[in-house]
């Protein structure tokens, strides 16, 4: 039998996430200290006592979700006898990162400067946001969201699309799709219009940094 991982990304996080594992072992505690010691903050504080608003941040949201995914699955190596019958690591989104360093392309370390740089830099693009369309078709959510200045982004299933574009314009086209089909229409927890052309205003700069970074 052969088994594949795939990491979550931004929008899966939760103040607490992580803690079981945290207290529990003593490596994770060093995870969480080595990327502190990075970050220039102690985002143990910020996962575990939040505030929320504060977790959301994109600059924050990344670091702490690669880093809470990289120990979860660095204990279920040591508690299971799996990691022989891993065949591919996959992420979504920010996860891609938990899965390179998974696969050995770049280190711990240097993963935590790279997803911290990524936020930093998507955090500048604010007033956009992002929400899941369910059970409405492809074509007909890309015509709606063409109405509204609004982007059709990550196709996740044929039944399930992530759509994304300022706040302003999502307001207004949610209730279109619900009226048009959709099952749901649920508004993302995340802090800006990603994966959309708003970010080509950092792509650059973002693509220049990772010059700069060894991948193995």
């Amino acid at each position: 039998m052969k088994i594949g991982v795939v990491f979550t990304g931004q929008g899966a996080q939760k103040v607490g996430m992580g803690k079981d594992f945290y207290d529990g072992y003593d490596e994770v505690k060093v995870f969480f200290t080595r990327a502190s010691e990075i970050l220039g903050y102690d985002i143990s504080k910020v996962i575990f006592e939040g505030p929320e608003e504060e977790l959301r941040k994109t600059s924050v949201t990344q670091p702490a979700v690669f880093l809470v995914s990289y120990a979860i699955y660095e204990i279920f190596k040591k508690e299971t006898e799996v990691e022989s019958l891993i065949s591919f690591f996959a992420g979504h989104s920010l996860g891609e990162y938990t899965a390179v360093t998974q696969a050995g392309v770049l280190d711990f370390e240097k993963t935590v400067e790279v997803v911290k740089r990524r936020g930093e830099l998507m955090e500048r693009v604010s007033g956009g946001g992002m929400s899941a369309v369910i059970g409405l078709d492809r074509d007909k959510i890309v015509k709606i969201c063409s109405k509204y200045n609004v982007e059709a982004v990550n196709f996740n299933s044929p039944r399930q699309i992530v759509i994304a574009g300022r706040v302003e314009d999502l307001d207004r086209v949610e209730p279109e799709l619900k009226n048009s089909g959709a099952k749901r229409v649920i508004r993302l927890k995340v802090s800006g219009a990603f994966h959309s052309s708003y970010m080509k205003g950092v792509q650059k700069e973002f693509s220049d940094f990772l010059d700069g970074i060894e991948f193995k």
